[in-house]
């Protein structure tokens, strides 16, 4: 556990600080907005608790670096497969049981008995999790992720608090168009529907989730705060493009896998000239996905382009890592109602990266749209590799245009699109809810 004070300032009541919990079942560093809220509560003068899990090697470096500069405190349920041997294995058998159970016979089990099986079906740690956030009284709880959502919802209720919940996706809308839901998406939406009723607080990740999350639950509309991010992450003035050689465009994600919009990417790049563009992705392959996507690229582009390819880095070093390119890539697939609300609103973590790291964007949507947050780059109709290409050819074409669009980023999101304006909406919600 790390503890560091919080700064206070004035309009916190300092005889009773109020202290406010923030719940995740993941790690920090595949958590950015759960960070970002910490640090924001904070700097506003709240105690702060922060309640996450350990699992995966590559997150702890992030994870540490975000504890090295933070001001809040944070508890571990660790279950590494080394470090936690014993409950990585004992929690790995308890959630397939408890799936298995759900599959066969939730429909017929009492219901107290359903959520049981469900909490330990949807996260594999959940009772060592819940076990302690139940012993921290705070005056609010926030949930990030539906795993968390009964977590919060049961300690605000043992501990006299308010329940919060922040959607980062419309969960309803995240089952594949044509598909049929996994057992696990089932049972995420079996959570959300009984204890959401039970929130006080919500946030919502844009302004097309929080509509999607009003209509579907008939609940009052969530605030919408952007998955922005701080501008001292940022470098500190904004790179100039070369004025010659090749221009590099850049994709990042946890994952680099299937459906992200990579074959538009390799499409794009098999139509632009030789030798005027090179793709660089970050990420961690997805498994099996590697090999398919290499011999994609060697037979639609081959030597045309180069290709380069890095793993993560911290979220707090991310958007630094970017600003090394000229071009951020936005890829989107409709293959879900949470993904065409991406499309449609331009609020993904990838959008507000590049333009805080000074990138032109290049983004899929519903429709083509030559201009896009206030010239910083374009939209094209999602699966159409060649109204992709013709837009980055404008930027290969006049140097100067590209980098018109890149100060277009860069400016607005110094203006508009970055936390230290979005936080004041989050802090607004907090306050709200806790005088009422």
């Amino acid at each position: 556990m790390t503890t560091s004070p919080c700064t206070s300032v004035s309009f916190v009541n300092k005889s009773k600080r109020i202290r406010i919990a923030l719940v995740s079942t993941f790690h920090l560093a595949n958590n950015p907005r759960l960070v970002k809220q910490a640090d924001a509560l904070c700097q506003a003068g709240y105690e702060v608790d922060v309640f996450a899990t350990k699992y995966l090697d590559w997150p702890d470096a992030g994870d540490r670096s975000l504890l090295a500069g933070s001001s809040w405190s944070v508890q571990f349920v660790d279950y590494h497969p080394v470090r936690r041997t014993r409950l990585f294995w004992y929690s790995r058998v308890r959630k397939k049981l408890a799936k298995a159970v759900w599959r066969i016979s939730s429909a017929y089990l009492p219901d107290k008995f359903v959520e049981w099986i469900a909490f330990r079906a949807l996260e594999r740690v959940y009772p060592e999790i819940c076990a302690l956030v139940l012993k921290k009284k705070s005056d609010l709880y926030i949930a990030h992720g539906v795993a968390a959502l009964p977590i919060a919802v049961k300690a605000a209720a043992k501990n006299q608090g308010v329940a919060g919940f922040d959607f980062a996706d419309f969960h309803p809308g995240m089952v594949d168009v044509g598909s049929e839901a996994s057992c696990e998406e089932k049972i995420s939406l079996f959570i959300e529907r009984r204890y959401i009723k039970k929130v006080k607080q919500f946030t919502a990740a844009s302004p097309g989730i929080a509509d999607a999350i009003s209509r579907f639950y008939r609940l009052p509309l969530p605030a919408s705060v952007l998955n922005v991010f701080p501008l001292r992450q940022r470098p500190e003035a904004l790179r100039s493009c070369s004025e010659s050689g090749p221009i590099t465009l850049c994709w990042f994600s946890q994952t680099i896998g299937r459906d992200r919009g990579l074959n538009d990417a390799v499409g794009a790049c098999a139509l632009l000239p030789p030798g005027s563009v090179e793709l660089h992705l970050r990420g961690a392959w997805a498994i099996g996905y590697e090999e398919e996507f290499k011999k994609l690229w060697q037979q639609e582009v081959g030597e045309r382009a180069k290709l380069f390819v890095q793993g993560p880095v911290p979220p707090t070093q991310l958007v630094k890592a970017v600003a090394q390119f000229d071009i951020g890539l936005a890829l989107e697939i409709p293959i879900s109602e949470n993904r065409l609300i991406c499309m449609r609103d331009l609020c993904t973590n990838k959008v507000f990266t590049y333009l805080l790291a000074g990138l032109a964007v290049a983004a899929s949507g519903i429709e083509g749209c030559s201009s896009i947050f206030e010239g910083a780059g374009f939209t094209y109709p999602t699966g159409d590799p060649g109204a992709l290409a013709s837009g980055i050819g404008q930027w290969v074409d006049n140097r100067a245009a590209l980098q018109h669009a890149r100060s277009a980023a860069w400016r607005v999101a110094g203006t508009c699109y970055n936390w230290d304006i979005e936080q004041e909406k989050f802090i607004a919600t907090v306050k709200e809810v806790l005088r009422n």
